[in-house]
C-alpha cells in the first residue's frame, strides 16, 4: 500500500487499525440494537422501528453468536500501536462481550419474571418511544403491537422452560408481576396509557391504536396473566434469592460481573458493605448531633415527621435543584454539555412500582432531551430533605451530565456513545457509581441549602451501602426476604416503613446484582481521586480529574482504573 506522504508507517497502520476497531464496535452496537430494536427506537435509532425483540431460541443464539464474534474479532487486534480511545474501545468490547456471554449461558430468560421492567411494560415503552404522528409511524408501531402476542408466547416457553428445569421467580416476584399486568388489564383500548404517551389525538389514528390495544395487547397480557396465576404461581420458589436455584452461585457471580465490571466474591462485597455502613451511620452520628440531636436515630425520627410536599411541589423544587447545580458545575467541570435536562412526572400506570426517581437519555439528534422522572404521586416517601441528592444523582453533576457529554462526543465511535444506553446493565458500574459520586460531589458544590439536606445525602449514602449487604444476602447468604427486610428495617434505625422496605426489597430480588453497581462504582472513583490527589499533590486539578473520569464516557471500572493511572503518568511527567 503507497504510504501517504507525512504519515510514518506506524501512524498508517495504527490509523488502520483503530478504523478497524470502531467497524467491529459498531458493528457490536448494531447487533445488540438488532436484539433489541425498542432500545433501538429509545436512542434515536429507527432501522427496526416495526420490530419487537426475539425471544425465541434462534433470536437467543443469534445474540448469543454476536457476542462471541465481537470478542474473537476485537482480540484479533493486537492492543500495541492502537491510538488511546481506539485500545479503550477494544477492551470495552472484549470485557462487556465476555461478561454478556458467561451471563447468557445462565439462562436469565427462564427467571425472566420482573414486575418492575417485564414485559408486560413493553407496550407501553414503545408507546414513550415511537413517535406515530406521521402514516410510517403509525404504521410501524401497528406493526409491532401486532406482533406482541408471539413476543409473550416466546416468553411463555421460556418460562417453561425453566418450570421444567426447576429454575423459577419468587412468589413474591409473581404476586407483584400479576399486580401489574391486573392494573394494566383494568383499562380499554381508548383508555389505555399507550394512548396518552403517544399524544395521539381524537381521530382514525386513535381509533386505530386503540383497536390495536383491544385486539392484540390486552389479550396477549390476559394470556401471560392466566399463564403465572395458573401453571406458574403454584411453582413459583418460596425462596427470595438465585442461590436457591440450581447453577445459583455461578449465576449471580456473572450477574456481578454484568452489573458491576468487577470479579469479585460475594462474600467480599457483604464484608465491603457492613463496613460502608458502619462508616457512613458515624457520618450520621456527628451530623445528628450538629443538628442538635442525641443521636442518629433521633435525627431520623424526626426528619421523618417533616411534612411531605405537594406533588407539584416537589417537582418545581427539583427543577430548581437541576437549574442550580447546573450553574455550579461550571467551575467543576471544563466542559458542560449542551443537552437540557427536563423534568417530568411518572406516568400513572408506573407509580405503583417505579423507584422514586430515575433518568432517561436523551437521543443523539436531540430531538428528546435527558429526562429527570420523578415519582411525585409518592410525595410521602420523597422527603423534601432526601429530595436534592436524588435530583444531583440523577441529573447535574450525575447522570445528566455524564451520559449528555458522552453523547455529544464527536470523537468517538457510535458503539461508545449511545452504547451504555442500549444496554444498561453493561457499563452500570460506571455510571451508577459516577451518580452515587456525584452526591457526594454535590455536597463539596455547596449545593445541599441545609444540614437537613446534608442528612439526606448521607441517608442516600447509606441506602447505596446497604444494598452491598442486602442483594449478597439474598442471593448468596441463604437470607430469607423476612430476614432481609428486617434487617433493612433496623439498620434504618426503625424509621423506613415496612412497606417501602419490602418494594425497596423486591427490587433486588427481581434484579440480582443490579444494586451492587453503585457503591461499587463509587468506591472505585473516588480511589482514583486519592491516589491522583497524592501522586499529583499542588498540581491535581479536580476539573482537569472529572474530566478524564467522564471524558472517555461510560467504561467498564477496571479500565477507568488503568486510564487514571495513564493519566496520572502523563500530567507527572509534563511537571
Amino acid at each position: 500500500m503507497e504510504q501517504q506522504a507525512g504519515v510514518s508507517p506506524a501512524a498508517a497502520v495504527s490509523g488502520h487499525d483503530d478504523r478497524a476497531v470502531d467497524r467491529i464496535a459498531d458493528r457490536f452496537l448494531d447487533d445488540l440494537l438488532r436484539a433489541d430494536p425498542v432500545a433501538a427506537t429509545r436512542v434515536g435509532d429507527h432501522r427496526w422501528d416495526d420490530r419487537l425483540p426475539d425471544l425465541s431460541e434462534q433470536g437467543r443464539a443469534q445474540a448469543e453468536s454476536s457476542y462471541r464474534t465481537a470478542v474473537d474479532e476485537m482480540e484479533g487486534i493486537p492492543p500495541e500501536g492502537l491510538g488511546d480511545e481506539a485500545r479503550i474501545t477494544r477492551e470495552v468490547v472484549i470485557i462487556c462481550g465476555r461478561n454478556l456471554l458467561d451471563f447468557v449461558a445462565g439462562k436469565p430468560y427462564q427467571l425472566a419474571v420482573d414486575h418492575q421492567d417485564g414485559i408486560q411494560n413493553l407496550p407501553t415503552e414503545v408507546a414513550r418511544y415511537h413517535s406515530a404522528q406521521t402514516d410510517d409511524g403509525l404504521e410501524s408501531l401497528l406493526s409491532r403491537y401486532s406482533a406482541f402476542p408471539m413476543l409473550v408466547q416466546q416468553h411463555v416457553q421460556g418460562l417453561r422452560e425453566g418450570l421444567e428445569e426447576g429454575r423459577t421467580s419468587p412468589g413474591t416476584i409473581v404476586d407483584r408481576t400479576i399486580g401489574a399486568v391486573d392494573e394494566l388489564l383494568a383499562t380499554s383500548g381508548e383508555s389505555s396509557p399507550i394512548i396518552e404517551l403517544l399524544h395521539i389525538e381524537v381521530g382514525e389514528s386513535r381509533k386505530r391504536v386503540a383497536g390495536a390495544v383491544d385486539r392484540w395487547i390486552l389479550p396477549a397480557l390476559a394470556s401471560f396473566r392466566a399463564f403465572l396465576a395458573n401453571e406458574y404461581q403454584p411453582h413459583a420458589r418460596q425462596e427470595a434469592g438465585l442461590w436457591a436455584t440450581p447453577g445459583g452461585e455461578s449465576v449471580y457471580r456473572s450477574a456481578i460481573k454484568l452489573w458491576t465490571t468487577l470479579d469479585l466474591e460475594p462474600q467480599e462485597i457483604h464484608l465491603i458493605g457492613l463496613e460502608e455502613v458502619e462508616r457512613i451511620k458515624a457520618e450520621m452520628e456527628d451530623l445528628a448531633r450538629q443538628l442538635g440531636y442525641p443521636d442518629r436515630r433521633t435525627a431520623r425520627k424526626a426528619l421523618a415527621e417533616t411534612p411531605p410536599a405537594e406533588p407539584e411541589q416537589l417537582l418545581e423544587m427539583a427543577r430548581s435543584q437541576v437549574r442550580s447545580a447546573s450553574l455550579a458545575a461550571v467551575r467543576w467541570f471544563t466542559h458542560m454539555p449542551a443537552q437540557p435536562c427536563a423534568v417530568a412526572p411518572v406516568e400513572p400506570f408506573r407509580q405503583a412500582v417505579d423507584a422514586g426517581a430515575s433518568y432517561f437519555p436523551g437521543t443523539a439528534d436531540g430531538s428528546r432531551p435527558g429526562t429527570y422522572f420523578l415519582n411525585a404521586a409518592r410525595a410521602a416517601w420523597i422527603p423534601t430533605w432526601l429530595l436534592p441528592a436524588l435530583s444531583f444523582h440523577e441529573t447535574v453533576p450525575g447522570h445528566h451530565l455524564q451520559s449528555a457529554i458522552e453523547l455529544e462526543r464527536k470523537d468517538a465511535s457510535r458503539f461508545r456513545r449511545i452504547g451504555s444506553s442500549v444496554r444498561y446493565d453493561i457499563l452500570s458500574g460506571f455510571s451508577e457509581g459516577w451518580g452515587l459520586y456525584a452526591e457526594r460531589l454535590a455536597d463539596e458544590m455547596g449545593l445541599y441549602q441545609t444540614p437537613q439536606e446534608r442528612f439526606g445525602m448521607l441517608e442516600a449514602q447509606d441506602g447505596r451501602a446497604q444494598r452491598l449487604v442486602l442483594d449478597t444476602g439474598i442471593h448468596a447468604l441463604g437470607w430469607t426476604r423476612e430476614t432481609a427486610v428486617g434487617w433493612m428495617v433496623e439498620a434504618d434505625d426503625g424509621v423506613t416503613p415496612r412497606e417501602l422496605a419490602e418494594q425497596v426489597l423486591d427490587r433486588y430480588i427481581a434484579w440480582p446484582a443490579q444494586a451492587l453497581s453503585y457503591k461499587l462504582g463509587q468506591r472505585v472513583i473516588e480511589a482514583a481521586r486519592r491516589q491522583a490527589a497524592e501522586e499529583l499533590g499542588s498540581e491535581f486539578d479536580l476539573r482537569v480529574f472529572h474530566d478524564e473520569v467522564i471524558g472517555h464516557g461510560s467504561i467498564p471500572l477496571p479500565i477507568l482504573t488503568g486510564e487514571i493511572v495513564r493519566w496520572m503518568r502523563l500530567s507527572a511527567t509534563h511537571r
